[in-house]
This record gives C-alpha cells, structure tokens and sequence, in this order.
C-alpha cells in the first residue's frame, strides 16, 4: 500500500453549544464577585444564553478591564472566558482561559459535575488549538473520574500521535472506537484515521480497513479516491481499470483532469465511444480539464459517438438473437455508457444466461447496473460472485462498499 493512503492531516472537532455547559448554564456565585464584576458576568451569561456571543464577549471584557478584580473575580471571568471564546471558535482564547480557571484553588469549589464538564471541554479546546500536552494532561483527568467519551478518547490520540506516542495514540484510537461501538454510535473519523497512520506502516489491510470503516460513514470523496488508487496501484487491465474509473466517478472522486482523460481513454479502449465522450464531457464541465487539454481524442470520440449512437438500437436487437453471450455484454457496457442502467442490466443477465467467457466482467456490469438503480441489496449479492484477478477483487470490493453506502443513504461529505 502507498505510503500516504491515509490521510496525515486532522480536521479538529469542533465544540457544540450543548458541551459548553461550564459558564453558560451553571449559576455563579454571585455573592463571593465584587459587584461590577458580578454585573458585567451577569449579563454576560443572559446574552450567551440567548446566543448573543458578541454581547457576551463585550462584557466578559468589560469584567477584565475592571481595576479592582479579586483573584475569585479572575477565576470567574476565566471561567466565561473559556465558553464564549469557544463558541466563537477562539481557541486559543478559550484554552488559556480553561488553564487558568483550573489551575486555582478555587476549581476544586465545583462540583464533581462541573469539574468534569470543564476537563471535558478544556481537553477539546485545547485539542482544537493544538496544545497537544493540555491535550493529554486533562484527558488524563477525565480519565481518573471516569469522564471520557469517545470524543475525548480521540482528542487524546491525536495529541498523543502528534507527540509522537504512537503505543498510546492507538490505545486511545481504539478505546474510541470501542466506545462509540458499546454507545451504537458513528465512530469517530479521526481515530480510524489514527489506527490507519500507525498500523498502516506494518500492517496495509488493517489501514485499508480503517478507511473502508471512514467511507461507510461519511462518503468522504477523498477516502474514496485513496481507496481507488490503492486498488490501482497494481497492474490492472482496462475493463477492470474502467469499473474502478466509473465507481470514481459515482462518488465524485475525481480529483484532476487526469482522472477524466484515462476515464476516457479507458473506454476508447473497450470501443465505448459515448462514455469515453461523457468523461472528456464531463471533466471540461467540471473545469478540471479543457477540450484542448484532450485534443484530438475528443473529436474522435464525438465522431465514433455519434455513429454509434446510430447502431446502437440494432445492435441490441442483434445481442437479443444471438446465442452468444458476448454480445449481450458487449451491448450492456455500451449501454453503461448511455446511463441506461435498466438496459445495462437487461444486457447483464441476458450475457449471463447465455454462457460468457469473463463471467466477471458480466457480474460486475450487473452489479454496477443494480446499485445505478438503487438495488443495493441484490447488487451486493452479484459483486460477491466476481472473481479473478487482485485488482478485480478489489474493484468488486469496492463497489460493493459503495453499495453499502447507498444503503444506508450516507451523504457525501466534502
């Protein structure tokens, strides 16, 4: 497997407004602020309640700007410091602020809850600003009073691969997952990703699966083409070549104009000129490649296209009569071509019954054609047939995932 299969960058988890509950929905005590400091939080905590983060900020300001602020006073305006500065997605801000109410004496005064709200959401914002040691130091916390959650496992693995423990990175990545596992939830990406980086160096189909498992829940076009890369970076023939090139275009994983001139090229290969001209067609749309950029290739296939449009309903009625399955194949990939997946189909099962030589191919364009149709269940049951070489087991594999994806109706994250 290439070395940069899984992805090295994270994208930190952002805070919601139910975590925030540290300042904005605990009562304060009111008694023990000087009393221009107790106005100014006072209303700093009614206008974030009422999810006016601009008020909130102002007044928690004008709180710090008062003179004669005692150390309780400070504690305090950290404490609604920390939430409103999170909220705004200020995290540095936030995190200095989370350190500095929790590292005086006056934190161990709240509640068991409180504190553990507090160590919950300062591991997260610290996370997010990438103070990779308060990362772990309040994981570490939570931990002792029994608060993590899978979120925070994976804060912790990745501040804990960011420091380059990779032994606990994937402890916690996978008390992670674990967790969102026992709960019936989505596991968090970041932590597949994780379990991917490490175990991908000596073990690729543990990172591959890793993957796999992100694609089922998020659909992410980028995984995809990670995924679509690995599978073809062995050697391929063209027809097997071409289904991983049409499941890269069902996922919109087509990164480059590269990827739609050897979509292309691929099906100028097989003689299925309309496809080849939808690709080119298709890349220029998408403003990833210029006609001039396909040169000559794109007139051909607009020319071939357009004879074969014109034979292409005798040549059906031709399939239909013959006894040979091949030419019910044949016809059924043209038809692929067209975006006539019943007739792709219809194709399929006629070259099937009547005996191929590749039974692969036939069983992936049947299967192709059903998930087109949304006949997921059956399609995964037709790709589990095909057999042959690696890259067609992969590329099998893999349409069958995507399957599972239109199943359970994930949408693709961009």
């Amino acid at each position: 497997m290439k070395k940069n299969f899984v992805r090295a960058l994270f994208v930190a988890a952002l805070m919601s407004t139910a975590a925030m509950t540290t300042a904005s929905t605990s009562a304060f005590a009111a008694d023990h602020l000087s009393k221009d400091v107790a106005t100014d939080l006072k209303a700093a905590q009614d206008a974030l309640q009422a999810k006016d983060t601009a008020t909130a900020m102002a007044q928690v300001k004008a709180a710090q700007a008062l003179t004669d602020r005692t150390p309780y006073d400070d504690f305090t305006i950290n404490r609604f410091l920390s939430a409103v500065s999170a909220t705004t997605q200020d995290y540095t801000t936030s995190a200095n602020a989370f350190d500095a109410f929790i590292g005086t004496p006056f934190f161990a005064g709240l509640t068991p809850e409180e504190q553990k709200a507090a160590y919950h959401d300062a591991t997260v914002v610290s996370q997010n600003a990438q103070h990779w040691p308060k990362v772990i130091e309040y994981g570490q916390k939570l931990e002792a009073i029994k608060g993590l959650d899978d979120l925070t496992m994976t804060m912790m693995a990745i501040a804990y691969y960011q420091q380059k423990d990779n032994a606990n990175a994937e402890k916690y990545a996978q008390m992670a997952l674990d967790a969102a596992k026992a709960e019936g939830k989505s596991p968090q990406p970041n932590a597949q990703i994780i379990l991917g980086n490490i175990q991908g160096k000596t073990n690729p189909d543990a990172a591959r699966k890793s993957v796999e498992a992100i694609v089922l829940n998020t659909n992410d076009p980028s995984d995809w083409s990670r995924l679509i890369d690995d599978a073809l970076s062995q050697k391929a023939n063209s027809i097997d070549a071409l289904y991983l090139y049409r499941l890269r275009n069902q996922v919109s994983a087509m990164q480059k104009g590269d990827d739609y001139v050897i979509w292309g090229e691929l099906a100028t290969q097989q003689k299925l000129d309309k496809e080849a001209l939808a690709a080119y067609d298709k890349g220029i749309s998408s403003g990833k490649l210029t006609s001039g950029q396909v040169g000559k290739a794109y007139a051909t296939a607009r020319n071939n296209a357009a004879q074969d449009a014109g034979v292409l309903s005798a040549a059906a009625s031709a399939a239909s009569k013959s006894k040979r399955g091949e030419d019910a194949l044949r016809v059924g990939e043209d038809y692929w071509g067209y975006g006539r997946y019943a007739d792709a189909e219809t194709m399929a099962r006629a070259a099937l019954a009547k005996g191929v030589k590749d039974t692969g191919e036939a069983n992936m364009l049947l299967g192709a054609s059903l998930v087109a149709q949304g006949k997921t269940a059956e399609a995964q049951t037709t790709f589990a047939k095909v057999s042959g070489n690696a890259v067609r087991s992969r590329a099998a594999h893999l349409w069958s995932l995507y399957a599972q994806v239109k199943a359970k109706g994930t949408s693709a994250s961009q």
